[in-house]
């Protein structure tokens, strides 16, 4: 799904020189730069030129930036620069690694050992990281959105620089991240003119649920979840199910458009028809990465069909 839309004013946020001298003012150059390289930027191509960046002006081996799933510890990188080139994405479990600590804590640096320091973390392991930076990435309401990490093979001797970069973009790249996801959440909602959308995570199984699609199938849970798409296929009638599942797995696999009539059931009990519809976001290799999609009732419609008299 391509979206078109806002372009994205680089300006990263100031941070706080308090180095001073030549370091300050190296920092504040690689802020310029940057901020120069990804200026008025269309929002399909922001993340990439900001890894990219990030990667060079740091001499980093590695660059990544992580999304969270909201509901659990699953990490999936949303761009990941690996040795100047960019490399599949991947998903990972926050558990005994240093993105856990970078999550909860801001900023978390390990210019030398860090591979030695998280013993069960295969990645540091198998790519023979020495040093890692991590930022946490929080959206507007303060959530954890994700993480900016670099990497290296070496120790990490400008710490101070690091830190500076990586705090001066946090707030930017947070809001692009969120912008995005909600212009292509509502983008499809629009085109579509349904009322009730899903957005699922198929990398980590977390579901963002419309708080008119929340309403429509009595989820009482306000705010941030747990959801999964389970509270949906629940409400979704028995003899429907089967043909919901099967639509969704011909669609990731094959491509084939999900889109088909079934009975939801409603707030109050009551099972009523819907057209449900959905597409996939793929990444550049044609992998699903999310899927969104959304119920528009047409029960009275399909009840009146049904008593419509047949010539």
């Amino acid at each position: 799904m391509s979206v078109s839309g806002p372009t994205f004013s680089a300006l990263p946020d100031a941070p706080s020189l308090a180095t001073g001298g030549l370091a300050s003012a190296d920092l504040e150059a690689a802020i310029v730069r940057i901020a120069r390289r990804l200026d008025n930027i269309d929002a399909q191509s922001f993340l990439s030129e900001y890894a990219f960046a990030m990667c060079e002006e740091m001499s980093a081996d590695f660059f990544m930036v992580g999304r969270l799933n909201p509901y659990s510890n699953i990490m999936r990188t949303l761009r990941f620069i690996a040795d100047g080139e960019l490399a599949d994405g991947f998903i990972y479990s926050l558990d005994g690694t240093p993105c856990a600590n970078t999550i909860t804590g801001g900023v978390c640096i390990h210019p030398d050992n860090v591979a030695r320091d998280y013993p069960h973390d295969k990645e540091l392991h198998d790519l023979g990281i020495n040093s890692y930076a991590g930022a946490s990435l929080e959206g507007a309401t303060g959530t954890k959105l994700g993480v900016l990490v670099a990497m290296w093979r070496t120790p990490l001797h400008n710490v101070e620089f690091v830190k500076g970069l990586l705090e001066s973009s946090r707030r930017r790249v947070s809001s692009v991240i969120e912008t995005v996801e909600t212009v292509q959440r509502y983008s499809w909602a629009i085109t579509h003119a349904f009322g009730g959308v899903w957005d699922w995570d198929l990398r980590t199984g977390g579901t963002v649920i419309s708080e008119e699609l929340r309403w429509v199938i009595g989820a009482q849970k306000r705010g941030q979840g747990p959801y999964d798409l389970t509270q949906i296929e629940n409400a979704i009638h028995p003899e429907d199910r089967g043909r919901h599942v099967e639509a969704l797995k011909r669609h990731l696999n094959e491509g084939v458009p999900y889109d088909l009539r079934l009975r939801l059931r409603d707030n109050s009990g009551v099972y009523r028809w819907h057209l449900s519809r959905g597409a996939a976001i793929r990444d550049a290799n044609g992998k699903p990465e999310r899927m969104i999609g959304g119920f528009c009732d047409v029960h009275d419609m399909v009840v009146s069909l049904e008593k419509a008299p047949r010539n």
